[in-house]
Formats: C-alpha cells, sequence, structure tokens
C-alpha cells in the first residue's frame, strides 16, 4: 500500500467526519455563533483549514480501527457471504479435522502464496493484487457509508452539547430539529449511495478467492490432512503368566 493510498484511505472519512459534524453544528447554532462567523479574517478561515487539513487523517485512523474490531473481522469471518470458508470446513469434515477460524484464513492464504511458487500459475499474484484492492474499496464505502455518520451524530449529540452547555454553560446551541433531521436525511442518502456497491464489489472478491482456492483444492487438502490428529493406541500390555 502506498504512503499516497494509506493518506487517502485516512484523510476522507476523517474529511466526511467533520464536514458531517460542521453542518450539525451550524444547523442548531445560535446567533452569537453567526455573528462571530462574520467577523473572522482570511487568515483565520485559512488556519481553520490547515487544522481541518491536518486532525483529518488521525480521526479517519481512529474510525477505521473502530471499524476493524466491529465489522470487518465478521465480514471476513462471514460463511454465509465467504462461501470458501464453507468449502474448507466440507473439506476439513471430510478429514475428520476441525478447523478454527485463524486456520481458515491461513489456508486461504496458503492457496495463494502456493499458487506464486509455480511458473504456470502467475495469474494467482494478480488476482490476488486485485482481491486485496476490491476489499480496501469495500472497506473505505462501508467507513464512510456507515460508520462516519454515525459518529458524527453520535459526537455531536453525546459530547458537544453537553460540554457546551451543561459543563462550561457557553449557550452557543439552539437545537433545530427541523434542520437537524433535513442534514440526516440527505446524509443518509449519500450513505446509501456510497454504501450500496460495497455489496456488489464484495461478492466479486469472495468470488474470485474460491475460484483459486478451487483450483489449489489438492494441496489444502495434504495440509489439512498433516493437521489430522494422530490415533493414540489404547492396547494395555499383557503380562504373560509364569
Amino acid at each position: 500500500m502506498s504512503e499516497e493510498y494509506r493518506f487517502l484511505r485516512y484523510y476522507i472519512p476523517g474529511s466526511l467526519f467533520l464536514i458531517y459534524l460542521s453542518g450539525l453544528i451550524l444547523a442548531n447554532s445560535n446567533e452569537r455563533v453567526m455573528q462571530y462567523l462574520s467577523t473572522i479574517s482570511i487568515l483565520q478561515i485559512l488556519g481553520a483549514f490547515i487544522g481541518f487539513f491536518a486532525i483529518s487523517p488521525p480521526i479517519g485512523y481512529m474510525i477505521y480501527q473502530i471499524y476493524d474490531w466491529t465489522m470487518y473481522r465478521r465480514l471476513a469471518m462471514c460463511r454465509e457471504k465467504r462461501k470458501t470458508l464453507q468449502l474448507i470446513d466440507d473439506w476439513a469434515k471430510e478429514e475428520e479435522v476441525t478447523l478454527e477460524d485463524v486456520k481458515k484464513k491461513e489456508l486461504i492464504d496458503f492457496a495463494f502464496y502456493f499458487s506464486l511458487k509455480e511458473s504456470n500459475f502467475k495469474m494467482s499474484d494478480q488476482i490476488g493484487e486485485i482481491i486485496r484492492r476490491f476489499w480496501s474499496h469495500v472497506n473505505a464505502r462501508l467507513v464512510c457509508s456507515i460508520y462516519v455518520p454515525s459518529f458524527s451524530l453520535l459526537f455531536f449529540f453525546l459530547v458537544l452539547i453537553p460540554i457546551t452547555n451543561v459543563i462550561l454553560a457557553w449557550d452557543i446551541f439552539t437545537l433545530d430539529l427541523l434542520k437537524t433531521v433535513l442534514i440526516l436525511f440527505y446524509v443518509v442518502i449519500f450513505s446509501v449511495f456510497l454504501g450500496y456497491p460495497a455489496l456488489e464489489t464484495m461478492k466479486e472478491a469472495f468470488a474470485l478467492e474460491e475460484s483459486v482456492v478451487r483450483i489449489r483444492e489438492s494441496e489444502i487438502r495434504v495440509y489439512i490432512k498433516k493437521l489430522k490428529p494422530k490415533k493414540t493406541s489404547n492396547s494395555t500390555s499383557r503380562k504373560i503368566p509364569k
């Protein structure tokens, strides 16, 4: 993953978070805030944009970590969507072997890395790269369509309003439900259009992965046989009578 891609990966969700949050703040700010905004200078606006640019990647990184902990692992190990897991399960049952989720993931990786050693199957390297790009695409869309708007709304209602109105008593918010609902409506519509293509991309990634694993079936079965526990002899030695 290039540094430019890594930066954009975290910058985009962080920027969307700040945009959504700023929209909610401005929609519910009272006249005191609006009067202050009308007096700020060009340098202050420029400083705000620089700060906006600087804190977006760390925010995006934190949102991605929460996504990895809560959703990504469930998607990656979902047997209903990822048919390859069910396929490996079936092969393991035929050999009377029970596999943990970590071992199943290892066998999927094994199919790709084993194929790279063969000169007549270099295509698997390209397929593996395509699948990784598909997954990056899916992750980015799910993060920006589900987690970013959710955390923007959560941060606004559970953090900003209590801090400003209760703890510090700044009195800068006047909650406008109509404007808030309108903003949330547009955010939901945008999130649906942003997140829906991720489902189709995920299906394509799983289908490509399954094709490689099926090609490497014989090697995977050999690997599974090696995991089969050895049978221990239960026979006891008999003493020869004198």
